[in-house]
């Protein structure tokens, strides 16, 4: 477990590592929205398994806007635990929260994972491919191997999704959201091209890598929804088709 000094950082502030400070080998981002009921046993949970691999690394919960009390049971989390960091923004924002904690990380190996979506046996085939020398990993909810436990509908708008950026906008993998892992130094660059904050903003990112070349790679992954949706898939369709318009503008 890394043994830095616990930070809790607001978006907006410079943070700096002292020279004395081990970095981490590898920085694990969550982004967190109104997440208080499963937040503490997430980071608890996480903090079991990796601490079976002996080597330093951190992970940064990003909440960004929640109104429920994620922002206070974080605070509590990053005191208590000398890898774990809080990083807050004031307003709800999905794709800024996970710029935000790539942005903050210190390790060149980082990985996101949904606070609600993950699964544990991808990190070690995902670091593996990462040491080798990919540069951007996704988990993979359609590939072959792959196991998806959540609802028949959301399975079927994961699938017409990925079908529509294969056939709009050349996509050439299988799955654009949930479980990523990356190269820092390969994905910063690509960060700063992005254009959209909200839910589709990993497939703008996924989108962008490809453009730019960079080694991608998928691993099958086994998901379940450890909550329920908190907004209708419904509601998400306007600033969906909005976001994806401006992708296509200046992909």
């Amino acid at each position: 477990m890394i043994t830095q000094k616990t930070r809790v950082a607001r978006a907006h502030e410079q943070v700096e590592t002292p020279a004395d400070v081990r970095v981490a080998d590898v920085s694990i981002v969550i982004p967190v929205y109104n997440e208080a009921r499963i937040l503490q046993n997430l980071i608890e949970e996480l903090q079991e398994h990796f601490d079976n691999y002996y080597f330093p690394y951190e992970i940064l919960i990003c909440e960004n806007g929640s109104a429920d009390a994620s922002k206070e049971i974080g605070g509590t989390l990053a005191r208590a635990y000398d890898n774990v960091e809080l990083l807050t923004l004031d307003q709800p924002s999905y794709g800024a929260a996970i710029r935000n904690g790539i942005l903050h990380s210190s390790s060149e190996y980082v990985f996101i994972f949904n606070a609600d979506l993950w699964c544990l046996n991808f990190f070690s085939s995902a670091l593996k491919r990462l040491k080798s020398g990919t540069d951007l990993v996704i988990g993979s909810k359609l590939m072959p191997g792959s196991v998806d436990n959540r609802p028949f509908l959301r399975r079927g708008i994961t699938r017409s999704f990925n079908a529509l950026l294969r056939t709009c906008y050349g996509f050439t993998g299988s799955d654009t959201h949930g479980l990523k892992a990356m190269r820092r130094s390969r994905i910063v660059p690509i960060l700063e091209q992005c254009r959209t904050d909200r839910e589709v903003f990993d497939t703008e990112l996924v989108l962008r890598a490809q453009r730019a070349g960079l080694g991608i790679s998928e691993v099958p992954v086994t998901v379940l929804d450890r909550r329920a949706p908190r907004m209708s898939l419904l509601r998400r369709v306007p600033s969906t088709i909005r976001d994806l318009v401006l992708i296509r503008k200046t992909l």
